[in-house]
């Protein structure tokens, strides 16, 4: 894919696809949003300031907008794939959890706090995201201690629907 800088580069969700667009022409097709800003940004567009359901920024609009002024911390936690397991060099991790589930299991540590969660499946590299999960909460303390548990939670439920696949 060629993208001469200097023009606009469109890009638009259709469907299931994220279609990029130079100069009014299709060209390329990606299923997530993810592929498409790792693809930009490794021809130079590094300032982008993109918006949708999984960006960190849409998170934390999100949780902003649901705060009635008696909530006090929040955090946003990113979850990454590591290069490397054990010493051993990972190629990519295939991950298939019930999200919805799992956003159900999170929200259920807490009646107060506030959650959002988007998480991926599918194969993931390293240094990838895999993860993020917003939290607000009344406390610091509130924050940090349920930012934990849910942290473990998803880490049990990645026992089920998480394989790691290593490099030769």
């Amino acid at each position: 894919m060629k993208v001469d800088r200097s023009s606009d580069v469109v890009v638009i969700k259709n469907g299931d696809f994220y279609e990029v667009y130079e100069k009014g022409e299709l060209v390329a097709k990606f299923s997530t949003k993810f592929d498409v800003l790792k693809v930009l940004s490794s021809m130079g567009y590094d300032d982008l300031n993109v918006e949708g359901d999984g960006s960190l920024l849409a998170i934390f609009n999100k949780l902003m907008k649901e705060n009635d002024g008696t909530y006090g911390a929040l955090a946003i936690f990113t979850g990454i794939v590591k290069e490397f397991t054990d010493g051993k060099k990972v190629k990519y991790v295939k991950v298939n959890v019930d999200v919805e589930e799992l956003e159900k299991k999170v929200k259920s540590l807490s009646s107060d706090a506030k959650v959002v969660l988007y998480h991926r499946n599918g194969s993931l590299k390293p240094k990838e995201p895999i993860l993020h999960l917003g939290i607000m909460t009344k406390t610091r303390f509130e924050l940090f201690n349920l930012l934990s548990r849910a942290v473990d939670v998803i880490k049990e439920e990645h026992s089920k629907g998480f394989v790691e696949v290593y490099e030769s």
